[in-house]
């Protein structure tokens, strides 16, 4: 599961461009699950079977996973448990139970939808992705940014600005979330939209891969970027 750990960390590296959002949703989830089958009777089969050959390959010993395990450290007691026990249970299911833990804390089902709603944002092919209850679902979690009647002109706010980009060609060949908020700084249409671009700028400031979601920038750090 290496490659794919890496995978993941390296979206994560990258986390800010649009489309890499719902990819890192989908990989996390991915990845979660491929560590849930390698604790199967399958998964460590299969690792067995690649132990094997690598030793055989290698000219190296293998052990006979029946036998009685032997504490290297006190090599005279008796540990009551065979080498598969300790392989398997002590070794490969604790490293698991690791990574599940990271990857739970670090990726939790809040932080997952969060990405998948910020992917909703994406202005790639001609605003696809759109999704109304997905970006109000977004804003729900910010309540110190959205209160009550923010919410109500939001979703009103929504439905003009989707209406109004689509019918923009400036807009048309956008792909990422940041080139979008440009734009709509250029065009003024923040200013006619300024809920929907503070959505934008909480999914560009937003370290969503993270244990706890906080924002690295304030709202006005991202207005002197995009000036």
């Amino acid at each position: 599961m290496f490659s794919s750990v890496v995978k993941v960390l390296e979206y994560v590296e990258k986390d800010g461009t649009d489309t890499g959002k719902r990819r890192q949703a989908r990989d996390v989830e991915s990845t979660k699950r491929e560590l849930e089958k390698l604790r199967t009777n399958e998964g460590w089969d299969s690792l067995m079977r690649k132990v094997y050959c690598f030793c055989e390959k290698h000219d190296i010993p293998v052990l006979d996973m029946e036998d009685a395990y032997v504490n290297p450290k006190k090599p005279r007691q008796k540990t009551g448990i065979n080498n598969e026990h300790y392989y398997r249970v002590d070794c490969f299911f604790a490293v698991l139970d690791l990574l599940g833990e990271e990857f739970n804390d670090r990726f939790n089902e809040v932080n997952s939808e969060l990405l998948l709603c910020m992917s909703a944002l994406s202005p790639s092919d001609l605003f696809s992705r759109f999704d109304k209850a997905k970006l109000l679902k977004l804003a729900k979690h910010y309540p110190d940014d959205f209160n009550h009647q923010d919410m109500v002109t939001l979703e009103h706010e929504l439905g003009l600005y989707i209406d109004n980009i689509l019918h923009d060609t400036r807009f048309s060949s956008l792909d990422k979330i940041g080139d979008l908020a440009k734009l709509m700084v250029d065009t003024r249409k923040h200013l006619s939209y300024p809920l929907v671009y503070r959505l934008l700028k909480l999914a560009l400031t937003l370290p969503v891969a993270t244990a706890t979601v906080e924002r690295f920038f304030s709202y006005e750090d991202c207005e002197e970027c995009f000036a």
